[in-house]
């Protein structure tokens, strides 16, 4: 809206100078805007890349925790499990921004 209402402003102006001195305004203003675009672009690009890096890894089987209880007694492995749902939520919670694209 800021370009539109800059040209309609431009075009009413009389002063060759106010017009070039607004057109000046108005291509620094849309050199801003296709350089955000472009940033924005490059963000998207590679946010895809690292959700892709994501993916493959999860389908691999990769993880960041791998944990082995064998030989624990009985009462430990019931505390670990505890604690490991502890852990569930956390997990969840990032994989929330996962599909969400937060990430």
């Amino acid at each position: 809206e800021t370009l539109s209402s800059l040209i309609g402003t431009w075009a009413g102006l009389d002063s060759a100078y106010e017009q070039t001195k607004l057109w000046n305004l108005i291509e620094a203003e849309e050199k801003r805007r296709e350089e955000a675009f472009q940033q924005q672009k490059v963000l998207l690009d590679e946010q895809i890349k690292y959700m892709q890096a994501r993916t493959l890894a999860m389908l691999k089987g990769d993880t960041l925790l791998k944990v082995e209880a064998a030989g624990l007694t009985p009462h430990l492995e019931r505390i670990f499990h505890e604690i490991l749902r502890a852990c569930q939520v956390k997990a969840n919670e990032q994989g929330l921004e996962l599909l969400l694209g937060a990430a």
